[in-house]
């Protein structure tokens, strides 16, 4: 898309909601580009809590062995507008605009880049506008706050606008989106009033994707040991959950912590013990 663009004329990027958190995630690999400023409409620009590093290893282990496994959204499309023609025409007509459902390899890839964008925002200085709406319920207005108050573009550079009736897609809200139109455009003619540098697609060759170099994930700090203990105890929950089950379905009593932890540390005993009692059944 970009390679499109004139080189005769400054580039300004817009980007809604996720959007802006893939957008921030490729300004901050390639600074060089010249981009005169950057517009934000409901940015995602983190997860609103703190996850913790049992979290974390949690939702790798998703990623890990259940990465196409759906898990329900927080976010509902009933809070994405209050315009109801909008939500019955385009959002229940056409269920691909809002997906209801996230996997675990999803949710782990925006974490990571939830955590390389506020590790790496003093590596963005380009001006910004953006958009706030005051009543949503799809991402957090703290995570961006707190993003806003730490990157490096110049504060006098950033323009905040809170809309505070308005639900996520304030670009569909009835009461705001004909304004939000107008501001976007005062904003533009303002930032080229003071003749920002033009796109070079020069800058296009050297590009860069995927994550930023400096980078904090528990990918990095992770060894090979810390890799094979998760995943052995991994499937020694899911063995513990497995005979839980059966006990639970032949009314038998169950396992004591003691007889837990064990088949946790020694399922793969279990797992052959098993395979040794089928294979009678069977043969």
């Amino acid at each position: 898309m970009l390679a499109e663009v004139r080189e005769d004329i400054p580039c300004f990027i817009q980007a809604h909601s996720m959007g802006c958190l893939g957008t921030m995630t490729f300004l901050i690999n390639n600074p060089n580009l010249k981009i005169a400023a950057l517009v934000a409409g409901s940015p995602f620009w983190g997860m609103g809590t703190k996850v913790n590093r049992v979290q974390r290893i949690i939702v790798w282990a998703l990623a890990t062995f259940m990465e196409e496994m759906p898990i329900n959204n927080a976010g509902s499309s009933h809070f994405l507008s209050h315009d109801k023609y909008y939500y019955i025409h385009e959002i229940l007509n056409n269920p691909k605009r809002q997906n209801s459902y996230l996997s675990g390899g999803v949710i782990n890839s925006m974490m990571e880049s939830c955590d390389d964008i506020m590790t790496n925002a003093k590596s963005f200085t380009k001006p910004m506008l953006v958009f706030i709406a005051g009543k949503d319920r799809i991402i957090r207005n703290d995570c961006t706050r707190n993003f806003l108050s730490v990157v490096g573009t110049d504060k006098t550079n950033i323009k905040m606008r809170v809309y505070p009736n308005s639900y996520h897609n304030i670009h569909k809200e009835p009461e705001y989106k004909y304004r939000q139109l107008a501001e976007i455009y005062e904003f533009l003619f303002t930032r080229l009033e003071m003749k920002p540098t033009n796109f070079s697609l020069e800058d296009l060759k050297k590009v860069k994707f995927g994550r930023p170099d400096k980078k904090k994930s528990i990918k990095v700090k992770r060894s090979i040991f810390e890799i094979f203990l998760i995943t052995y105890l991994f499937y020694g929950v899911i063995i513990l959950l497995l005979r839980h089950l059966v006990r639970r379905m032949n009314q038998q009593t169950l396992l004591s912590a003691k007889k837990a932890l064990y088949t946790v540390a020694a399922w793969p005993v279990h797992l052959i013990t098993l395979m040794v009692k089928m294979s009678k059944i069977y043969y």
